[in-house]
């Protein structure tokens, strides 16, 4: 296989916000291998494929949930028959991006932030999220699709929160 170089992907974040939700709704994907400076918090809600991240390649499925640190290379690649043009069968993600300092230099500096940092480090490797704290982040997901002001930014900071005290 030749190797390929990661793009720098730039994320739009939008004046309103402090970082971006997205939903995607595509008959399948095939991004390119890419890399960004923001964290990225991905919900696969429905399709299947092999995802790569950094030196690892795995299966994804419907409800795949993976946190990819800052600056990890990443790409999804759809299974075959979502290429072949069938009515029906499509792709829905969820994706959060945010840089690590979107709320202020030192916000992730306070002492109650600890186990958040640490977990923001070890995502730099990137964390597949499995078991009962998935089933507790995957409403979350949804829900900050349509959370307005300060509940988006409560709710990304209580799945990390869950995240950074999780051993799944």
């Amino acid at each position: 296989a030749k190797h390929m170089k990661p793009i720098l992907r730039k994320v739009d974040t939008g004046y309103n916000y402090s970082f971006s939700v997205r939903e995607d709704i595509f008959p399948y994907l095939y991004n390119h291998w890419h890399y960004h400076p923001e964290v990225e918090l991905t919900l696969i809600r429905k399709g299947t494929g092999i995802r790569l991240v950094g030196d690892s390649v795995e299966q994804f499925e419907d409800n795949d949930l993976v946190l990819l640190g800052a600056g990890l290379p990443h790409y999804w690649r759809s299974d075959a028959i979502y290429f072949k043009d069938k009515p029906g069968i499509q792709v829905e993600a969820v994706a959060i991006h945010f840089k690590e300092d979107c709320w202020g230099r030192d916000f992730l500096e306070m002492p109650e932030f600890v186990a958040v940092k640490k977990l923001l480090q070890e995502a730099r490797r990137g964390i597949e999220i499995t078991g009962k704290t998935k089933k507790l982040l995957i409403p979350s997901m949804e829900s900050i699709l349509k959370a307005k002001n300060a509940r988006r930014v409560i709710l990304l900071l209580d799945m990390l929160q869950q995240l950074a005290g999780s051993k799944d």
